[in-house]
This record gives C-alpha cells, sequence and structure tokens, in this order.
C-alpha cells in the first residue's frame, strides 16, 4: 500500500530541510576545523552541543510520526524512512513519498520524473563546476605561500572556508540528486568519483582525531602523513571532476550525447533481433 505523506509531514518538510542543511554546513567547518590541530577539549564540547541540539529534532520528529500519526504505525518502510534520517540527518534535505512527489529545498514539492531529473542535472551543472574551480586559487594560495599559511590566521580562514563551500556544494548536490534516481544505488554507483569527494574529508578528519588519542611520535607521524595523502586526493578528483563536467558539456551537447546513445541501442536491438531470428529457424529446421 502506498506510503502517503499527512499534512503535518508536509508542512513539516521545509522546516526539516532547513535543520539538515544548517546540520551540513556545521558538519563542513567541523571537519576543516578538525584537521588544523587546533582541536582541543573545549572545541569538542562545543562541537558536540552543536550536533546534539540539530540532532534531536530529528528524533523527535521520528518519535511523534512513529508513534502519534496513523500512517506510520506498522509499517516497514515507513519506519525505515524515519530512521535514517536520525542516523544520518542531512538526508532529511529532501523528503521522499511513495506516491512520487518529493520535496526538494528552494522549489518546493515536485512530482519526480525524468523531467525533473534532467532539469535539476542542468541546474547543477554550472553552479557545480564554479565549485569545483574554487579549488584551483586555493591551490595557488597554498603553493604561494606553501608552509606560510598556518602562520596566517586570515589565509587559514579563506582556504578552510573554501574548501568547506566546495564540499557543502558537492554534498548537497549528491544527496539531492540521489532521492530522485529511481535506485538510489545505481545512482551511487555511476557516480562514484562525487561520493569520493564526500567521504574524503572524513578520512582526514578521522585521522586527525587519531592524533589526539595516540602518544608514540611514529603513530602521530604517520596519521598526519594519511591525513595529508587524502586531503590531496580530495583537491586531485576536485580537478578530475572538473574535467568530467567540462567534457559533458552544456545542454546541447547532452542532447547530442543522448542522440548518438540511442542511435547505437538502435543497432544493438537489431543485432539482437536478428540472433533471435537466426536462432528460432535454427530450433525449427532441428524440429523438422
Amino acid at each position: 500500500m502506498p506510503y502517503e505523506l499527512t499534512t503535518f509531514e508536509k508542512r513539516l518538510a521545509p522546516v526539516m530541510s532547513k535543520l539538515a542543511f544548517l546540520f551540513l554546513v556545521v558538519t563542513a567547518w567541523f571537519i576543516q576545523t578538525a584537521q588544523k590541530l587546533v582541536f582541543d577539549q573545549r572545541t569538542t564540547t562545543i562541537f558536540g552541543a552543536i550536533f546534539l541540539l540539530l540532532w534531536l529534532p530529528f528524533l523527535f520528529e521520528a518519535i511523534w510520526l512513529r508513534f502519534f500519526t496513523t500512517n506510520n504505525r506498522g509499517e516497514n518502510a515507513g519506519f525505515l524512512r524515519l530512521l535514517l534520517p536520525i542516523i544520518i540527518p542531512p538526508l532529511r534535505l529532501t523528503r521522499r513519498a511513495n506516491n512520487n512527489s518529493i520535496w526538494i529545498p528552494n522549489i518546493g514539492w515536485q512530482r519526480v520524473d525524468q523531467e525533473l531529473r534532467n532539469h535539476l542535472e542542468n541546474k547543477f551543472n554550472l553552479p557545480m563546476l564554479f565549485f569545483a574551480l574554487l579549488i584551483i586559487p586555493v591551490l595557488g594560495v597554498e603553493y604561494y605561500y606553501k608552509g606560510a599559511i598556518p602562520e596566517q590566521h586570515s589565509l587559514n580562514l579563506i582556504v578552510d572556508f573554501t574548501t568547506a563551500i566546495i564540499w557543502l556544494a558537492f554534498t548537497i548536490e549528491f544527496l539531492i540528486m540521489a532521492s530522485l534516481a529511481e535506485k538510489w544505488y545505481l545512482y551511487v554507483k555511476s557516480h562514484w568519483l562525487e561520493l569520493v569527494i564526500i567521504l574524503l574529508p572524513f578520512i582526514a578528519f578521522l585521522r586527525s582525531l587519531r592524533l589526539f588519542q595516540v602518544a608514540r611520535v611514529a603513530q602521530v607521524g604517520r596519521s598526519l602523513r594519511l591525513k595529508g595523502i587524502a586531503t590531496r586526493a580530495f583537491r586531485a578528483l576536485l580537478l578530475l571532476n572538473i574535467i568530467q563536467r567540462l567534457l559533458k558539456g552544456g545542454p546541447e551537447k547532452q542532447l547530442e550525447r543522448l542522440k548518438e546513445q540511442y542511435l547505437q541501442k538502435e543497432i544493438e536491438l537489431k543485432e539482437l533481433k536478428q540472433q533471435i531470428k537466426t536462432l528460432q529457424n535454427s530450433l525449427e529446421d532441428k524440429k523438422s
């Protein structure tokens, strides 16, 4: 039986979407702060309190919808839909219903179809190219100042802020487009590059946390090297993403590429029909 959103859920969608966005913003800045080795106990407490305050509304929403609304009682699909945002709050950026509608930030409720997917993909293309290109001035600043950046607070702030904005933009695009896909895992499989770009800063972040748990110098050095590798890989993949998006081109190039794929599929279909016909004739000859 299709799961229909209640009026309360529909009204709640924009509020929770804004909270999910805020959660992503704090996460982006948190990751960058953690990588700078100034992550003391006080900072941990502050960020922990912020994350807790942002996380509680997702918990309260799930409890309310699970136990105090009819649509969610005793339904596994509804329960899973409520559980995932508690585990990963940014997933609440959009709100998908089984009646094939979805809440999208700054757009509202839309019917999910291929036209919407194509529209948003084209709409994201140019802004995402811009955000990816932001890594070039970051690399330029780091190359020019080399080891002097840690000593200059303003440059540190600019690099951190720019990197956080890039990560935030890629994460928002990925979450929205994955929620629109017919099969989210197929979208993840075909957009693995964006996923790796999103996950790599977490690797660097986890290595930074490791720095405060180890005592031996050798372990600290190894953690720093691994964190540095993750950061360089993040930037290299961003440059690769720029090339990928440039090659992808605008709507005209995409249309031309789709036409070529269509013609190729027609050729393959004709070949399959011919193979089927040949096999059928062969079977008929054997029977006769």
